[in-house]
Order: C-alpha cells, then sequence, then structure tokens
C-alpha cells in the first residue's frame, strides 16, 4: 500500500489549534469567509480540532469552504 505525506499548517489561538492550510490551501484563498472546516461523524465541533476525543470507527472530514461554511450547511451561530 502506497503511503502520502500530506502538509497540513496550523496554528492555536483562544478556541484552540485551527488549520490554516492543507496541502497549500490556505484560508483566504476564496475571499475573506473562506477557509477550513472539519466535522466528525457529520458534526461541526465548537471545540479546535486539539479538544476531540476521537475513537474507533469516528469519520472525520476536512472540508474547504468559500462561504464561511454556509456552503456545507454551517452556521457560526450553532
Amino acid at each position: 500500500r502506497r503511503q502520502r505525506q500530506m502538509c497540513i499548517r496550523d496554528r492555536s489561538g483562544a478556541a484552540g489549534t485551527f488549520v490554516t492550510s492543507i496541502q497549500g490551501l490556505e484560508n483566504g484563498a476564496c475571499g475573506a469567509a473562506s477557509g477550513w472546516l472539519f466535522r466528525v461523524n457529520g458534526e461541526f465541533p465548537s471545540e479546535g480540532i486539539d479538544s476531540i476525543e476521537l475513537h474507533n470507527g469516528d469519520k472525520v472530514e476536512w472540508l474547504f469552504s468559500c462561504d464561511g461554511g454556509a456552503d456545507f450547511g454551517m452556521s457560526f451561530a450553532q
């Protein structure tokens, strides 16, 4: 099985660690409201990725939003 390396950049903030770039695609690449989001088992956590406890079978998805998450059904008011 062939393994691939990924380049992921992150930054720590008041809400925890958040991803700023994956494979060179950086937050802000398609406007001020664009950036990386993640969901675990179909849900958008309110914590940073460093606060999430994962278990066997959990599905983590990294999504690049061009519309503050609205393009994936997310709202910061959640």
